[in-house]
């Protein structure tokens, strides 16, 4: 299993053969160790719960208990997890991104542009219970992460896929089996059997596709030249370019004998065969 990264957008999935409790205990554990800055938001459990189920925990561990203390929106939602990871830099937990979603009225839209609002300024892990949201809404949500665990079982034993994207994005993906132990610590086991993460998960629907941005990319990208091989190349006057400009008059050898010259302009030579007609087109029209 792939360590996590805490950066940008991590999700884990999990369902009723497989709780992700253990997990983000063991993912807050961590970013504790390597953050001084780490917020959790609580909503199907109680700070109470949460810290128990922890055995101990550290002090730089700020919990928002939204279990006991819902708020009246989705809007003031979004306001006070902002406020929550905007101090300094460090991990954002959303014990639970179904309720969230669902329960306060946020919709797979406004829950998408919260993560992604959200991972500007510190890395978000959440948990979403897949089995409560339909297959399309699973995969908008993990197209929005950079890191998506999906958690299941095969005989009482715990495995995760995982796919990664990387900073120049690559997608890493893995099946393994896993524990976590009662201090919360992760033992990876063995290389699970089945079949990997599909890269199509993180593939949006066409009609929720961003439109990509246009970016002016040299025809030299990819060449590796040097700088005297990328100056020679520049230097290269190519045989179309002297036609734009009055400068670079483009000789026309029209009629076989007599040269004519044309800067960026159409010329017409009549040809022998054509019927030319000096008439005035309009001249029945009694104008």
């Amino acid at each position: 299993m792939q360590e996590p990264l805490f950066e940008g957008v991590t999700l884990i999935e999990d369902g009723a053969e497989c709780s992700g409790q253990s997990l983000v205990g063991c993912f807050v554990k961590k970013a504790a160790v390597r953050f001084t800055n780490v917020v959790v938001a609580l909503f199907d459990n109680s700070k109470e719960s949460f810290e128990q189920h922890l055995s101990s925990l550290p002090t730089s561990v700020t919990v928002l208990d939204f279990y006991r203390e819902p708020l009246p929106s989705f809007a003031d939602y979004e306001a006070a997890l902002s406020r929550g990871g905007s101090l300094q830099k460090g991990v954002l937990f959303i014990e639970s991104l179904t309720a969230l979603q669902w329960v306060h009225g946020g919709g797979v839209d406004r829950t998408c542009s919260l993560l992604h609002h959200l991972a500007k300024s510190n890395a978000v892990v959440a948990l979403l219970h897949g089995e409560l949201l339909s297959p399309l809404e699973v995969k908008r949500l993990a197209y929005v992460a950079d890191s998506y665990y999906k958690l299941s079982a095969d005989n009482e034993t715990a495995i995760a896929s995982c796919l990664i994207r990387r900073g120049n994005g690559k997608l890493v993906s893995s099946t393994e089996s896993f524990s976590v132990t009662p201090d919360f610590r992760l033992i990876v086991q063995e290389r699970a059997s089945g079949g990997k993460p599909r890269v199509e998960d993180f593939i949006p629907p066409k009609s929720t596709a961003a439109a990509a941005p246009v970016i002016n990319v040299p025809f030299d990208m990819g060449l590796k030249l040097s700088a005297n091989e990328r100056l020679a190349k520049q230097s290269i006057k190519l045989p179309y370019t002297a036609a734009q400009s009055e400068e670079g008059l483009v000789g026309l050898n029209a009629t076989g004998s007599k040269k004519m010259k044309a800067g960026g302009q159409i010329i017409y030579v009549p040809d022998v065969a054509d019927d030319l007609d000096d008439s005035d087109p309009d001249d029945d029209l009694m104008i």
